[in-house]
């Protein structure tokens, strides 16, 4: 919500709401208070994409999608290993260090599944706490 001042066409913002009724009412109340309505304007705020990491999941959700990435990484890592090694029949054929297949399914799962989770939890706002 701002108010206009015809000499010099400044605009100042005196409120912002959470949801359109309550703007509404606001400017009702200011109408039924005497404020000129040609002074009072209302506008929708646009969202900086940039602003508020902070106030959102982002690290709760890159570091759930790390843990789990590095599971099922370390799972298909392992499985990996055991196909290799242990059916007569397989595709993959060598001598497949199963630590090595462990570690690099988890440590790849962790990379992929983290960024996976800090882009997807990028908008989620944090909880507001005391109220």
């Amino acid at each position: 919500m701002t108010i206009q001042e015809n000499k010099e066409l400044t605009q100042y913002t005196i409120a912002k709401f959470m949801s359109e009724q309550e703007a509404q009412a606001a400017l009702k109340i200011l109408s039924e208070a005497g404020f000129q309505e040609e002074r009072l304007s209302q506008e929708e705020a646009i969202i900086d994409p940039m602003h508020g990491i902070a106030e959102s999941q982002v690290k709760e959700g890159a570091k759930g999608g790390a843990i789990a990435g590095a599971v099922f990484g370390g799972l298909i890592g392992c499985s990996l290993f055991i196909l290799a090694n242990y059916l007569p029949s397989s595709a993959i054929n060598g001598d497949l260090n199963p630590l090595i297949g462990l570690v690099a399914g988890a440590i790849i799962g962790a990379a992929g599944m983290g960024a996976i989770g800090a882009i997807s939890a990028r908008n989620v706002p944090r909880r507001m706490r005391n109220l």
